[in-house]
């Protein structure tokens, strides 16, 4: 749309008038719009990479402590289905030596947070975000961890009302939170 391609302009201009090299996302939709929508628009003057490539290029300078916790991992719409990034969050959980505990609907199979774009949380999007928390308590797991922001709002959220004994983190907290200093 019209609207679209306004702030795509006004955004790579923005950048490219930072001086910016690589652009870094961590948000999967972030990513999605500068990689793949973006150049539809024009020309990028810089690369676009995602945090988490990024992290696992320098996995030889992070330090992390002892490891272990239990987790599960959420993948976010964007991120497993429009990007197909499925391997790289949990490598990354590894390398902090997280112990991961699949959820039955993961990777391509994953299931939807239950709101996409913002767009409301009602009764539709309270029974995804019921039945893909009760999955991630079945799993064993703690933590569960996500790799969106938008995910982790409203599953947090939904977590909040059903009072569970469940921390939700996005991944890159996750990982931040596990550094020796």
């Amino acid at each position: 749309t019209e609207t679209f391609r306004r702030l795509a302009e006004r955004n790579i201009e923005t950048l490219r008038e930072s001086g910016a090299k690589t652009v870094l996302a961590t948000c999967p939709e972030c990513f999605l719009s500068l990689s793949r929508l973006y150049p539809s628009v024009g020309k990028l003057p810089f690369e676009v990479r995602h945090f988490y490539d990024f992290l696992l290029e320098h996995r030889g300078r992070l330090a992390f402590g002892p490891g272990g916790a239990a987790v599960t991992f959420h993948d976010p719409c964007r991120l497993a289905k429009h990007l197909g990034i499925h391997d790289t969050p949990r490598d990354l959980l590894a390398m902090a030596g997280a112990d991961l505990r699949e959820m039955p609907r993961s990777r391509e199979r994953s299931v939807c947070c239950g709101t996409s774009g913002w767009s409301n949380c009602g009764l539709a999007a309270k029974t995804l975000q019921r039945g893909r928390l009760e999955e991630a308590v079945a799993s064993g797991a703690r933590t569960l961890v996500t790799a969106c922001p938008k995910c982790r709002i409203h599953l947090s959220c939904a977590n909040h009302d059903e009072k569970r004994d469940l921390r939700i983190v996005d991944l890159v907290e996750f990982l931040a939170n596990g550094r020796k200093t």
